[in-house]
């Protein structure tokens, strides 16, 4: 399955439909994440800040390409703050190999389709594209 139907179906699929919301951004979390920052979400997943972004009504969707074991598993995810709160910012970004090209056409289609973001937690994320993708 290529990444763009992976988040089309992502954002379409009416399993996840009710996963998918507009999230608010806490003032907290504002200073600690940035563009080119890495998230340490649990031992193994890890989120490469590509992009924050101010959303109309002061709603904000943080946009990264998520890895497990140091590989690609999505080249982009949008994420609610309050999703990314168990994250901790690494004191020492892991060596990820960031693809700008696949985390482009990802917010492309992301803005392209008004699509949502993500209010659960990186974790559950991994294990629905794991469900959808057998891998």
């Amino acid at each position: 399955m290529g990444l763009d139907v992976l988040v089309r179906s992502l954002f379409s699929g009416p399993v996840l439909a009710g996963l998918l919301a507009l999230g608010t951004m806490s003032s907290a979390f504002a200073l600690e994440v940035s563009k080119g920052g890495v998230l340490d979400c649990s031992a193994l997943i890890h989120l490469y800040v590509g992009e924050v972004e101010n959303l109309n009504g002061g709603l904000t969707a943080v946009h990264v390409q998520m890895f497990e074991n140091a590989r690609r598993v999505a080249g982009h995810l949008p994420f609610a703050p309050s999703a990314l709160r168990t994250c901790k910012v690494s004191k020492v970004p892991e060596a990820v190999d960031f693809d700008p090209v696949r985390f482009d056409e990802g917010v492309s289609t992301w803005r392209a389709e008004e699509g949502g973001v993500f209010t659960v937690s990186p974790k559950k994320v991994r294990q629905m594209i794991r469900e959808m993708t057998g891998g």
